[in-house]
């Protein structure tokens, strides 16, 4: 468990320099400062919702969600708990699209992302045993965030179609 969760933080560390030098657009008068800010909060809040689906603890995605969308994963989790089950995602692809700042207080990003999961029992007479796997699931998202004081925090997530995530 602790070495997946160090591959996921690895993953999102490189992804998030990787999209950090991607983010500088010359014309733009908010190139690098809001937009390095935005990529950067997407990636670390995918790196804490693996994380809080791992370690059934979804408290710190509100480093970077607000209360609403940190309470719509947590609803997910708790969902998946109630199966007796905990799920174990793994970040496998990862592309960030351009940032679009709308205003001084909100932005908007879409991401395509591919994702590989495992359910594993957590009821006694089965614990650890693999329940559900699935992988090189592909997800089209655009995340909308909100600043909030000097930092940015992820306030929805929709998939291609406009369902909320």
């Amino acid at each position: 468990m602790i070495r997946r969760a160090l591959v996921v933080a690895a993953i999102a560390a490189s992804l998030a320099f990787g999209a950090a030098g991607c983010a500088l657009k010359a014309a733009s008068p908010h190139a690098g400062g809001e937009e390095t800010k935005v990529r950067d909060t997407v990636v670390l809040y995918d790196q804490l919702l693996a994380q809080g689906f791992e370690r059934e603890n979804m408290s710190p995605l509100g480093q970077v969600a607000t209360t609403d969308q940190a309470y719509k994963e947590y609803y997910q989790m708790a969902a998946i708990g109630e199966m007796k089950r905990r799920l174990l995602p793994a970040l496998v692809s990862f592309e960030m699209g351009p940032v679009s700042l709308e205003g001084t207080g909100t932005a908007s990003v879409s991401t395509t992302e591919t994702w590989d999961y495992v359910q594993v029992s957590t009821a006694k007479e089965s614990s650890g045993t693999v329940a559900a796997r699935e992988t090189g699931v592909v997800y089209r998202l655009t995340y909308t965030l909100v600043k909030k004081g000097e930092r940015w925090f992820v306030s929805s997530i929709r998939d291609a179609g406009g369902r909320a995530r």
